[in-house]
């Protein structure tokens, strides 16, 4: 029975058990570290062997080979959780000290403040010395608060508070949410607490992708639009929901349409679906057929990158391009096979993911 319900989708057997790695790791118990992962590695030997017998044969999950590679790719998952959190070190103490931070994200203005995500690159504790950390930094609105962008360095002088627990049963787990990010901490600070002391100093990719999204928001503004029709056409073609009024959040979570604000699967379906039409032309010819699998590729990563990289939109544009590499390659496969390969690829990427 399970042999007819995993055939041909063999990207669903190696998934399961790195999931379950990951799960493992982060629910049940610390993640093997150091040993888990020199075990993952010598492991990867009979791996390596079994893909290569599995182009002969249809693949089989009954024996000694399924074993190791199930086992393998548990260790692999949980060595992906003990990495991540090994690179996120709690500064001990709430005491005011003073830090160096990267913006790892725009600064949302609200009323009296700016906000955005930032890692804690070193920290004054006597001296200086390296950290890594992530949090939540509220600045006193200002004229120079609200320029901060992606990359951007800062020296904080404040002190850091941990996120509070919900106060109601039922209530949205918003510690929870950040944890799953590591994020534990946040700090307030005002206009005499902190200083800009670098630029550009983020990945250059996402900082492209960024700077992208901030050109096209702008020429949303050039063109007229403001307002609550600015952060739903935001939210909509650029996957930037940071700007939407709270009240405004909340009528569309009352009339059940919340959904549609945050770019997801949908958004990147629509646009492959008018993309193929409109290169219908091309793939009619032999010879140009290759040329419209290239574009099909460069726009919907074009495309994820204009939404900053979402998770969301990350899924649906791997799973996307799976299907057209097998399409290049004159292989067709199951959609849930490739929906399994783009999971198995972005876990091992981002295992919180």
């Amino acid at each position: 029975m399970s042999k007819k319900i995993f055939s041909g989708m063999p990207m669903v057997r190696m998934l399961i058990p790195l999931v379950l790695g990951i799960v493992f790791a982060y629910k049940v118990q610390p993640a093997i570290s150091s040993f888990g992962f020199l075990l993952a590695i010598f492991s990867c030997i009979p791996v390596l062997f079994f893909v290569h017998r599995s182009q002969k044969r249809s693949m089989k999950w009954i024996g000694l080979d399924g074993v190791i590679i199930a086992i393998t790719l548990f260790l692999i998952g949980n060595f992906l959780v003990s990495f991540h959190n090994e690179n996120q070190k709690l500064i001990s103490g709430d005491s005011p000290k003073q830090f160096v931070v990267h913006a790892l994200s725009d600064a949302v203005v609200k009323e009296n403040s700016v906000r955005f995500e930032a890692e804690i690159v070193s920290e004054k504790f006597n001296s200086w010395r390296n950290a890594d950390e992530h949090i939540i930094v509220y600045l006193k609105r200002d004229p120079s608060a609200e320029k901060i962008i992606y990359g951007d360095e800062l020296v904080l002088n404040s002190a850091l508070t941990e996120i509070e627990a919900p106060k109601n049963p039922d209530e949205f787990d918003y510690r929870e949410f950040l944890a799953k990010k590591n994020i534990f901490r946040r700090c307030y600070a005002n206009a005499d607490q902190w200083k800009m002391i670098g630029e550009g100093k983020g990945n250059v990719f996402k900082s492209s992708a960024l700077a992208l999204r901030r050109t096209c928001f702008a020429q949303l503004q050039h063109y007229g639009i403001k307002g609550d029709e600015l952060s739903v056409a935001s939210a909509l073609l650029l996957g930037n929901s940071d700007q939407i009024d709270p009240n405004l959040i909340q009528a569309y979570s009352a009339s059940g349409v919340l959904h549609v604000l945050s770019v997801s699967g949908m958004h990147v379906a629509l646009i492959y679906v008018i993309l193929l039409k409109l290169l219908t032309p091309l793939s009619r010819n032999r010879k140009t057929r290759m040329l419209s699998f290239i574009i099909q590729l460069l726009f919907i990563w074009f495309y994820a990158t204009l939404t900053g990289l979402c998770p969301s939109v990350l899924r649906s544009v791997a799973m996307l391009s799976i299907v057209i590499m097998g399409n290049i390659l004159s292989r067709q496969s199951k959609i849930v096979n490739s929906l399994a390969a783009s999971a198995f690829l972005l876990l091992l990427i981002e295992p919180m993911m």
